[in-house]
């Protein structure tokens, strides 16, 4: 909880998909998410977080790679 509600971090995964809980993110089981990408809202003024997915990896690793597209802010 640090980094979310001290720190202010936001998940991009989540700020994308709001509509999924987090106990369908668990961390616990082989192959589900443990990698995150964190977005902070006084660094990211001049980007826009406009994709956030999780890529499957099963067999390769047991990390699930999470990818983040941002696209540069027009009125910055």
């Amino acid at each position: 909880h640090l980094i979310t509600q001290q720190w202010n971090y936001q998940d991009a995964f989540k700020l994308i998909n709001p509509q999924i809980k987090d106990e369908q993110l668990s961390t616990c089981a082989y192959g589900t998410r443990i990698d995150y990408i964190y977005v902070h809202p006084r660094v990211n003024e001049r980007w826009n977080l406009t994709k956030c997915s999780i890529i499957d990896t099963k067999g390769v690793t047991d990390h699930n790679c999470v990818y983040a597209e941002f696209s540069k802010n027009s009125s910055n």
